[in-house]
């Protein structure tokens, strides 16, 4: 026997008959998967954009500390949020960088949203502004 007769022997087998007739019914199992592959850092990303394009934590315009600089977000996309950095230079003069990071990226990044401050929104009345010592003295 020579080769070829193996090899078509082997092709015509009836084991191989029975591999091609299954492959041939699940093929676009195997398209789908190997897809997926390919695309999963995809998917992720653009589930991660949707988060953050929809979720309501993080709007533009919001002033915001990010990584203990102060920061204000321009620009929010599908696979990027873009800040812009504030920073002070040696002369005193005030300039920003921007700053892009990727949106499966931002849990790991430091972000911070300042609050109002308390003395600015509590009446000055509601503050007891005697000490605990000067209190106890008055009560006995």
């Amino acid at each position: 026997m020579d080769e070829t007769q193996l090899v078509d022997q082997a092709i015509h087998s009836p084991i191989a008959q029975q591999i091609s007739v299954i492959l041939g019914e699940i093929w676009w199992l195997f398209v789908v998967v190997a897809a997926f592959m390919m695309f999963k850092e995809t998917l992720k990303s653009f589930v991660a954009g949707v988060m953050v394009l929809r979720g309501g934590e993080y709007n533009l315009d919001d002033i915001i500390i990010l990584e203990d600089s102060p920061a204000k977000i321009v620009r929010k996309g599908i696979w990027k949020t873009t800040f812009y950095v504030y920073h002070i230079n040696e002369q005193g003069k005030m300039f920003f960088t921007e700053r892009s990071i990727m949106n499966e990226q931002l849990p790991n990044v430091k972000i911070e949203i300042p609050q109002q401050r308390m003395d600015q929104i509590i009446p000055a009345g509601f503050f007891n502004t005697k000490s605990a010592t000067e209190s106890e003295n008055e009560v006995e």
